[in-house]
């Protein structure tokens, strides 16, 4: 049996949204949003995936698994100086998932 290197493929995409609206009552009296502003938000995420399909001898691109990192910057647009450097304005986070075409 020859060898064969793994189904494997790397996909990234990103995203970078300008400042937004409020969404919410910015300027009413005893709102939490009182004069709050937005940034730029800023989104990336990058995705390793096994083609399982090809891999197991099924139809390419039926079956895959995936493990990626996503990097979202600014989230939904939220000044962290606003809240006294809030991170929860930031999103770090490892993923993992599978796939199945129909």
């Amino acid at each position: 049996m020859a060898f064969q290197p793994l189904p494997l493929t790397f996909k990234a995409f990103g995203t970078v949204h300008g400042a937004k609206g409020c969404g919410e009552p910015c300027n009413g009296p005893g709102t939490l949003a009182q004069g709050l502003t937005r940034k730029i938000e800023w989104y990336a995420q990058q995705n390793l995936e096994l083609d399982a399909g090809k891999l197991l001898g099924y139809r390419p691109g039926m079956y895959s698994v995936w493990a990626g990192y996503r990097y979202w910057v600014n989230k939904f647009g939220i000044d962290p100086s606003n809240f006294g450097n809030f991170t929860a304005t930031v999103e770090s986070t490892w993923l993992v998932g599978a796939t199945i075409a129909f």
